[in-house]
Formats: structure tokens, C-alpha cells, sequence
């Protein structure tokens, strides 16, 4: 099976430690540039569904989630305290000027 890339943002459009969100077939992502990278993941906190693009933000190389503070390795998606606790990732890359990202079946 091919993979399907979407596009989210132009690449100037996702700088350093920042985040930008898409629905991609009727899926809501974030994806982040931090200094080890992109990344990408569902839109949404486990803890309490907050969406990362309203609440969420880069700190330290970590996705922080503002409402209670989760923390997510921006590599892996691994929660930094919590074993077990893990967000959805997506593969992403950065072609042609665009950052795009490749989405799973839910």
C-alpha cells in the first residue's frame, strides 16, 4: 500500500518550536518542529481530549499539554512520566517547500 502525504503548512510557516494543526480525512493533527525535528500526532491530549493547537505548546523539546501539564516526548510520543501513556504519531516529512503528513485509520 502507497502512503498518502497531506500537506499542513509551507515550511517557513512551522518555525522553531512551534505548532500547527490540520484534519486530515476527518482526523485532527498537530504538528510540531522542535530541534530534533518534525513530528506529528492526533490533536488531542489523552488525559482530557484537549486539542494541542488550542492549549498545548513546545517547551524543552516536550508537547505540553496546558491544561494539566502532560508532557510528551516530541520523538516518540511517549508521556515523560507515565509508562504506558502515549500519543498517536503520524509520519511527517518536509518536501518541495511544504511539510505534509501521512494519516492512519483511526
Amino acid at each position: 500500500m502507497s502512503v498518502e502525504w497531506h500537506r499542513v503548512c509551507t515550511t517557513e510557516e512551522l518555525t522553531l518550536d512551534a505548532l500547527r494543526g490540520a484534519v486530515i480525512d476527518g482526523r485532527a493533527v498537530v504538528v510540531a518542529r522542535t530541534d530534533i525535528g518534525l513530528s506529528a500526532f492526533d490533536d488531542a491530549c489523552p488525559h482530557r481530549g484537549a486539542a494541542f493547537t488550542s492549549v498545548g505548546r513546545i517547551m524543552n523539546g516536550k508537547l505540553l499539554c496546558g491544561w494539566h501539564y502532560w508532557a510528551f516526548d516530541c520523538e516518540t510520543g511517549a508521556h515523560t512520566h507515565i509508562t504506558g501513556v502515549c500519543l498517536k504519531t503520524h509520519p511527517v516529512q518536509e518536501r518541495d517547500g511544504w511539510v505534509e503528513v501521512s494519516v492512519t485509520p483511526a
